[in-house]
């Protein structure tokens, strides 16, 4: 629309002869500004996130830290784009959709845990209940987002981003414990397998986890070894006889073992943890089971194959995909084996 039809009559008239200077110049401004005009209408379709297409989507991406993926289309893109913008940030459900939506995985079992829930109060926790002490991880101001499946370390950048200023963010990877299709391993004895279960519980100690790829990383002490059952469908899960663990998604009491015969305890729940420094940044394809691994010095939570004079006997082979492992992360490696004749 042209600025000279908003000019005063007497103004109109003086610019019909052309060859005036006013005329000309005030003609340049107009079709610079009709041009710039055109120009804005045809880039404003560009400039919108609910319309942009392209290289220009992908700006709006970085300007937002949200980075198009491999053949990712445009509507898809954008999408993300919007959903970052409006979600929430602090919360556990914010955090939770954050990491699904960098994975572009809303199925895999995903949890964030907040270990002050469990810490030990005088006036209120019982001596032998599963109340924690205070410490570095049990406490305030910290997390702790345990995964089923493999992922990407770069996955806690963007938590970082929506966690709450001043909190700490832990990670832990769960290969067993919520996977539904994880295997129980069976062992098969002559005798009675829940004397079988105690002998093996009792030789704990000399219990390792090895770790490999195409060589043989090192090795790791199990933390956990305690004879099991499964939960009855009479017993009620939040309120069990004994303590549960979970693996393959289904609850198993943990039985002492002067019930282990009355409770018909004849698995055993094995559990290592990888964290820190052990064997910091190396992934592993393969683990072993050994029971009577005999070191050719002191028996050390890890041990490198050159520490190790024999392995003993292979309780269990299993393999894994592959997984990017620092500092951040713990890997907790769990087993149920079910012993019987």
């Amino acid at each position: 629309m042209s600025f000279l039809k908003h000019l005063m009559p007497t103004w109109k008239t003086s610019l019909e002869n052309k060859e005036k200077a006013n005329a000309a110049i005030l003609a340049a401004l107009d079709t610079e500004l009709t041009s710039t005009e055109a120009d804005a209408i045809s880039t404003s379709v560009l400039m919108s996130l609910q319309t942009a297409t392209d290289e220009w989507l992908d700006e709006y991406g970085n300007t937002f830290g949200v980075i198009r993926q491999d053949n990712e289309e445009d509507d898809t893109y954008r999408q993300r784009i919007i959903s970052y913008i409006l979600l929430e940030r602090g919360t556990l459900p914010a955090i939770k959709h954050a990491i699904q939506n960098y994975l572009n995985d809303t199925k895999s079992h995903i949890d964030i845990y907040e270990p002050f829930h469990d810490v030990f109060f005088l006036n209120n926790s019982k001596l032998n209940s599963t109340a924690c002490l205070l410490g570095a991880y049990y406490t305030t101001a910290v997390i702790d987002i345990t995964f089923t499946n493999t992922f990407p370390i770069g996955v806690f950048d963007e938590i970082n981003k929506f966690k709450a200023a001043g909190v700490t963010a832990l990670m832990t990877r769960k290969p067993k414990t919520y996977n539904p299709d994880a295997a129980t391993f069976q062992r098969v004895v002559t005798g009675d397998p829940i004397q079988a279960a105690l002998n093996m519980q009792a030789d704990r100690d000399s219990v390792y986890l090895q770790l490999s790829n195409s060589d043989i990383i090192g090795y790791k002490r199990v933390y956990k070894m305690i004879l099991a059952r499964p939960l009855k469908d009479t017993e009620d899960v939040n309120n069990p006889p004994y303590p549960v663990v979970y693996y393959a998604n289904k609850p198993y009491c943990l039985i002492p073992t002067d019930k282990a015969v009355s409770e018909g305890a004849h698995f055993v729940y094995v559990s290592t943890r990888l964290e820190g420094e052990d064997f910091l940044n190396q992934g592993y394809s393969t683990v072993k089971l050994y029971q009577g691994l005999v070191p050719t010095g002191d028996k050390k939570n890890t041990l490198l194959p050159s520490e190790v004079s024999n392995t003993g006997t292979l309780l269990l082979t299993d393999s894994r995909d592959m997984q990017e492992r620092v500092a951040s992360l713990t890997v907790e490696e769990d087993f149920m084996i079910e012993i019987h004749n």
